[in-house]
């Protein structure tokens, strides 16, 4: 398996963000556009709510006005998100993730090795607005809400300084704020690079958005995928031959580059 995107029956341009975000060299990837939402790689560096609009419209035509953020990535963190492109798919898809059918999936490299192998994490976790983190707490109370995730060890590696670390794929039953970060941190397993929640090493955070399943039956209507224009700018688009079905799964790998390419590339198993 290429250590790059896995995207069935979609449609992929590449822009560099540069053009939007200054000083900043990642770039921004459609993997797949329907009249309902766009599915796209969201990459560091970049907020989910007052950057990637205004990319995606210079990606995929329309106004940064015509894209509604649904869900959230941390600005550190990378990988899929779906953006609605109408207000009716917007309720449709924020129905989802309240209700559980909205399902993220995340690759994860954290310190130690959790065990079990398997399992899972629930917490409380309260939000500290002044530090701008979230911590595990004892009890229920005002702003307390209940955290749970479920995890697999797919991998375990050494540091150049011996240090053993272990790839993770973490699947969210709740979307708190930093959740992923928070749990693994309370356990003294804190994600590579965080040094936020206590990871001494330098580094990008290891956390990666691989996995988005919803149902694109967005308000009774299945959407039709469709190919993006030669330029970015064309308004004309061609129906692509795909199939409607529920539910839509988008996965994605991240790149090779550091810090994921400390795991090989048949470790980042797309389940």
């Amino acid at each position: 398996m290429k250590a790059q995107d896995e995207i069935k029956n979609c449609s992929r341009q590449t822009v560099d963000k540069s053009k939007s975000v200054k000083e900043k060299k990642n770039y921004l990837e459609i993997l797949q556009i329907t009249d309902d939402y766009v599915a796209c790689i969201k990459p560091s560096g970049v907020e989910s709510e007052h950057e990637m609009s205004g990319l995606l419209s210079e990606a995929a035509g329309k106004t940064a006005s015509d894209y509604f953020c649904v869900h959230r990535l941390d600005k550190a963190v990378s990988g899929v998100m779906i953006f609605a492109r109408n207000s009716s798919a917007a309720a449709s898809l924020s129905d989802q993730i309240q209700s559980g059918l909205f399902i993220k999936e995340y690759y994860a490299i954290v310190a130690g090795t959790p065990l079990p192998a398997e399992g899972r994490m629930e917490d409380l976790l309260f939000k500290d607005r002044n530090s701008s983190k979230t911590y595990p707490v004892k009890r229920m109370r005002r702003g307390v809400k209940k955290a749970v995730l479920e995890y697999k060890v797919l991998s375990e590696a050494k540091t150049e300084t011996g240090d053993a670390i272990s790839l993770v794929r973490v699947k969210l039953i709740t979307g708190r704020y930093h959740q992923i970060r928070a749990q693994f941190a309370s356990r003294k397993m804190p994600l590579f690079g965080d040094s936020k929640y206590g990871s001494r090493i330098k580094s990008p955070i290891a956390l990666y958005s691989c996995r988005i399943t919803f149902d694109n039956n967005l308000k009774g209507r299945k959407t039709a995928a469709y190919s993006l224009p030669a330029a970015a700018h064309e308004s004309k688009r061609s129906p692509a031959p795909a199939e409607s079905v529920k539910p839509v799964c988008i996965v994605s790998v991240p790149r090779q580059e550091y810090p994921w390419n400390v795991f090989p590339e048949k470790d980042y198993k797309i389940l």
